[in-house]
């Protein structure tokens, strides 16, 4: 006769949710929608890369769209990561516009765990 296991709690209160840090992956694509950042406990957002297109262009769309998207994760209290930087223009006008953190092949490209663990020692 075995001994029964314990089954993992799939119960999570809202405070522990909240202590885990949650972002919004892809944000701006997809299914997602200005009411997640009021409606979930989330930390952060970390922007689809297609709002890099045509960031220095007064004439794009995305020249407005994402500084107000930072600015109103700002004043939610958001953090905000942009997707796909592949430039050093990109990252100096991300920065102009105070956007937390960048990911993309311009600033690293993809790694083993390994090689992470040296870079952090």
């Amino acid at each position: 006769m075995s001994t029964p296991r314990a089954r993992p709690s799939t119960t999570c209160t809202p405070s522990a949710v909240s202590a885990l840090g949650f972002v919004i992956d892809d944000f701006g694509a997809g299914y997602s929608s200005l009411a997640y950042l009021a409606d979930l406990p989330i930390h952060g957002i970390k922007l689809a890369h297609g709002f890099l297109r045509g960031l220095d262009d007064s004439t794009h769309a995305n020249s407005i769209i994402l500084p107000a998207l930072i600015s109103l994760s700002h004043d939610l209290d958001l953090t905000v990561t942009a997707a796909g930087v592949e430039t050093a223009a990109q990252v100096r006008r991300l920065t102009t516009l105070g956007c937390d953190f960048g990911q993309g092949f311009h600033l690293g490209h993809p790694t083993t765990a390994e090689h992470t663990a040296e870079l952090l020692l």
